[in-house]
């Protein structure tokens, strides 16, 4: 086969992702699909000198994203089939209804991809620390949200909860296509209420964590209703 003979086929591959540069571990493919963002450095290139740091944000960001996936398909997997009354249904002893839990959710979540839109497109920020995100499934500690992420009544079936969640992961992830595993997410990012500046790299951490926290609790209100 001649030279010119493999430029198509060169085309194909480049056309499934956007490259970008990486300091210190060439170039890596970030990829927004049906499943989701993949970073992944080129194996000649990582053969050839990737630093032990690259390689460990590479592997957190693949985990970060898996997270993303898993909670989720275990959130659904809770609430699909519910019928409406148990949804709608008050939590025993004061609390939000599940119906409530996901419209708070998927608030957040479109909370965050705008806020990390607007991060990533601005400058960097010599103020940012590194949150204790572990503090977030602790359900031990009652904290308040935010006014404008609290749910507000829109979300009215299983449905529109789950088409309001797809809609805002969508968003999540078109933010930070183009930046996810780079030193852009480490060097920008925006104030959280309790932990203060946060990089955007921690932000997308705290999203399957706060999740988590929600599917803790969504589960704990059906445990109660049971058991009226």
């Amino acid at each position: 086969m001649g030279r010119s003979d493999q430029y198509p086929r060169r085309a194909r591959r480049h056309r499934r992702g956007r490259l970008r540069r990486v300091p210190g571990a060439g170039r890596q493919r970030v990829r927004l699909g049906a499943s989701g963002i993949r970073c992944r450095a080129s194996p000649s290139r990582a053969v050839r000198g990737l630093t032990l740091g690259a390689e460990r944000k590479r592997e957190m960001s693949e985990l970060v994203l898996n997270r993303l996936e898993m909670t989720r398909l275990e959130l659904l997997e809770e609430v699909r089939g519910l019928p409406l009354e148990t949804l709608e249904a008050p939590r025993p002893g004061g609390g939000w209804s599940v119906l409530e839990n996901l419209e708070h959710l998927a608030a957040l979540e479109g909370a965050v991809a705008q806020g990390l839109s607007a991060a990533l497109a601005g400058p960097e920020r010599s103020d940012l620390r590194r949150a204790p995100l572990e503090l977030v499934k602790d359900r031990s500690r009652l904290v308040d949200a935010p006014a404008h992420v609290q749910p507000a009544g829109r979300i009215h079936t299983a449905a529109e909860a789950e088409q309001a969640l797809a809609d805002v992961r969508r968003r999540l992830l078109e933010a930070i296509a183009a930046d996810y595993g780079t030193e852009r997410m480490e060097t920008r990012g925006f104030e959280h209420p309790l932990f203060g500046p946060m990089s955007a790299a921690q932000w997308v951490e705290l999203v399957p964590l706060h999740e988590a926290r929600h599917l803790e609790q969504i589960r704990d209100t059906l445990r109660r209703l049971q058991d009226q």
